[in-house]
């Protein structure tokens, strides 16, 4: 079970920085091959094929750019979570009425580590009788209580600690999807204004960003709070063995 979730860790832990960082590579050399070039009416086309043409004549370059995606996501994923997280609650909160059930609402009720959600599930774990009624700790104290559970679930109980780092590793890539999304917009507008006749392309990156953005940036809180859940239930079961 452990290498098992080990090599998901690593896993994760590897699409969470090169994905993003590779998109918005991409999105890099579209605005370079944009502006960097006299000749207004030449084609998306002729400008990528000449940088294949490049990469064929001095192939180790595709391994620097492989290097370069993944610094690029190491750069996105040293961005607060937290950032990104409130960002979306101010973008997405709006859209919870068109959500199904409580919890989707629950999510935007408060900032992380979310106590509203752990009061519903301190609520329902109470009335199934699973663990008795505790309280939790004030507002301003609550993200230091949480990494107290998180060190005690690591002291504790290992794998179930690296099954909390996966899921810690699959809210990055959320937020750093969003962030990746949220530059391919910006580099989209960039685009437009330098080759106004690739506005086919730009049209088809900003679509493709903007999805993106808003796919990942809506799903944010919902991953985070599974992850916040998971840890705060964890604690739950070792006190409860203790």
């Amino acid at each position: 079970m452990n290498t098992t979730t080990v090599f998901s860790r690593v896993k994760t832990d590897f699409f969470a920085i090169f994905v993003p960082g590779a998109y918005v590579f991409s999105i890099i050399l579209f605005v370079y091959l944009a502006i960097t070039h006299e000749d207004a009416n030449i084609s998306i086309s002729h400008r990528i094929e000449s940088v294949f043409d490049e990469l064929k004549d001095y192939w180790p370059l595709t391994l620097i750019i492989f290097i370069i995606c993944y610094l690029i996501g190491i750069l996105i994923r040293s961005f607060r979570v937290s950032i990104a997280d409130e960002l979306c609650k101010k973008i997405f909160s709006r859209f919870t009425r068109f959500k199904k059930g409580k919890w989707n609402i629950t999510f935007y009720k408060s900032s992380f580590p979310y106590p509203a959600i752990l009061e519903k599930l301190i609520q329902h774990l109470t009335e199934s009788k699973l663990v008795k009624r505790i309280k939790l700790p004030d507002e301003e104290y609550l993200d230091s209580a949480y990494q107290f559970w998180k060190l005690s679930i690591c002291s504790e109980l290992p794998d179930v600690f690296s099954y909390t780092q996966t899921l810690e590793s699959t809210v990055r890539l959320f937020a750093g999807m969003f962030w990746a999304g949220l530059l391919g917009i910006i580099g989209s507008i960039v685009i437009l204004v330098a080759r106004l006749s690739w506005w086919k392309l730009d049209l088809l990156l900003f679509s493709i960003s903007l999805i993106i953005s808003t796919i990942f940036g809506m799903n944010i809180r919902r991953v985070r709070g599974r992850e916040v859940s998971y840890v705060f239930i964890a604690y739950l079961v070792l006190q409860k063995k203790k």
